[in-house]
């Protein structure tokens, strides 16, 4: 399954370590999708207005020698992409990171964003901007992680009726499987659900006793796996029932305890919009997990979604 045919990668911090395992990553990956990359670097206004202000008068000799960096690690990417085969471009901007990267987004089409987790901040400021903001799929690539992505765990909303919710889980089935097979690996999901109500159903007014309780839950089970069923019929990928995992609890704990259980290199989940209010988002798992998990992440957002960011803003 073809998915991406335009990646954007952003260097997104002068830690060069793991550059040479992330290219060889979009050369893989341009090559099994027929992509073109373009490979995006900022020279952020905040900091040239730092420099400027902590150096004058010599500072624009410091930030001639810091764009021609940025400029060298540019065309160093390009040049590699290019060598391998792969149709690539490059474009240093001036200006916010995010902001210009969602520009690049929105001018050309951009289908996928892929850029490294900051190692020096935790909570990575940019990816989640992305997250927020950008309207394709951004892919946050831990960088100590390059054995492979073999195991793909897609996390899934399977108790909702929302057709937007619906179309969004589709999506993230589409995606885990066609990222295990592009990486020779297996998918796996996980879905965390909880009985509705269930402190009211046990209290004085219903008094429910643990049988009934239990058949509901058995209930509820069984129309998740048939809800499941539904995202993979006329999919041309098998999942076996032991990779699927409805888990009773949170979202968040079951996730991260799938997580290790499976030893998951890549964590593909969504966040919930309502189409048409711009940059709303809710129940955004995906930021809170980002900082609480060490494995690389790829966030999807539901079909209309409209970024708060414009060509003009």
């Amino acid at each position: 399954m073809q998915r991406f045919k335009r990646i954007l990668y952003l260097q997104s911090t002068d830690d060069t370590r793991f550059e040479e395992q992330v290219l060889d990553k979009l050369i893989s990956l341009a090559k099994a999708n027929i992509a073109e990359v373009t490979v995006v670097n900022v020279f952020e206004d905040s900091f040239i207005e730092h420099v400027g202000r902590a150096l004058y008068p010599h500072s624009n000799e410091l930030l001639g020698f810091i764009r021609e960096k940025k400029q060298q690690r540019l065309d160093h990417a390009v040049s590699v992409l290019s060598d391998a085969g792969v149709q690539v471009r490059g474009e240093l901007f001036q200006g916010t990171m995010f902001v210009e990267v969602i520009r690049e987004v929105l001018r050309n089409q951009q289908q996928l964003v892929v850029k490294v987790r900051d190692p020096f901040d935790n909570h990575d400021a940019v990816a989640m901007h992305l997250f927020r903001k950008c309207p394709c799929p951004v892919w946050i690539i831990n960088g100590e992680q390059f054995d492979g992505f073999r195991v793909c765990l897609g996390a899934l909303d399977l108790g909702s009726t929302r057709e937007e919710t619906i179309d969004l889980n589709r999506k993230i089935v589409e995606l885990t499987c066609s990222m295990a097979e592009r990486m020779k690996g297996n998918a796996y999901f996980v879905h965390a659900w909880e009985l509705e109500h269930e402190v009211m159903l046990r209290g004085p007014r219903f008094n429910y006793g643990e049988d009934k309780l239990a058949d509901m839950k058995k209930s509820l089970q069984k129309t998740l796996v048939k809800n499941f069923d539904a995202l993979t019929a006329g999919l041309e990928f098998h999942v076996p029932s032991e990779r699927v995992h409805l888990v009773e609890g949170d979202v968040k704990p079951v996730v991260h305890h799938i997580l290790q259980q499976v030893g998951a290199d890549l964590l593909i989940m969504g966040s919930v919009a309502r189409t048409g209010l711009p940059g709303l988002l809710i129940g955004n798992s995906a930021e809170t997990i980002l900082s609480e998990v060490r494995c690389s992440i790829l966030a999807v957002k539901p079909d209309g979604f409209i970024s708060p960011i414009s060509l003009t803003t």
